[in-house]
């Protein structure tokens, strides 16, 4: 997913791109949601988690990323998601997660 994908879609609430075969997410992809409450990308083959990828969700309280294929998480990939409720991980076969990789939670 680049940076920037979903720019201008200002009022979506939920984001669901589970099954789809996503192996990797950009800096700020996700910027420009300020309604967004809830995103799901399970089911992929998404591998890490770079810096920034979650950057600017300021509003979303679910983030699921189960059932993946994650194995890294870098430092601030989820900077700017104070507002987060529900992390879930589960069934990905991390190895490395980074110092501050949950700073802003």
């Amino acid at each position: 997913i680049k940076s920037d994908a979903f720019m201008g879609l200002k009022n979506l609430r939920k984001i669901s791109l589970d099954g789809n075969n996503i192996s990797h997410i950009k800096a700020f992809a996700f910027r420009g949601l300020p309604r967004l409450r809830e995103l799901s990308i399970q089911h992929t083959h998404l591998t890490s988690i770079s810096s920034f990828s979650f950057a600017g969700l300021q509003n979303v309280s679910v983030l699921l990323l189960n059932h993946n294929k994650i194995h890294k998480i870098e430092e601030f990939s989820f900077a700017g998601t104070a507002n987060m409720r529900l992390l879930l991980l589960n069934n990905n076969p991390l190895h490395r997660i980074e110092s501050n990789a949950f700073s802003s939670l």
